[in-house]
């Protein structure tokens, strides 16, 4: 299911270091198909639960199906609202994925 989604656009969400205290983040974005996913990680050090991120490729005007895979929670979200997503983590450390779809225009 994700395999194929590596092929797209990369993006990093989160600037790149080994801070023990900071989140890392990054996105993968295949426009063609209008899917991606993010992968999120909690660093052991982190104080905060949560990280608002800018997901690209996004059209802020179509509607998304977007997966919060570990949380087993599916909803719908406009692309506007994914350019200010909010994901949480509430395991130290720990780690989230989160998948989207376009479902409409």
């Amino acid at each position: 299911m994700l395999r194929p989604l590596h092929n797209g656009d990369f993006y990093p969400l989160t600037s790149i270091n080994v801070s023990n205290d900071s989140w890392c983040a990054w996105q993968h974005d295949l426009p063609e198909r209008g899917e991606g996913f993010s992968m999120f990680f909690r660093r052991s050090g982190s104080p905060y639960p949560a990280i608002d991120v800018q997901l690209h490729g996004v059209d802020p005007q179509a509607h998304y199906e977007v997966t919060f895979v570990d949380r087993a929670k599916t909803q719908n979200l406009t692309g506007a609202d994914m350019m200010k997503l909010r994901v949480k983590i509430p395991d130290v450390p720990g780690s989230a994925l989160v998948t989207y779809k376009k479902i409409s225009p």
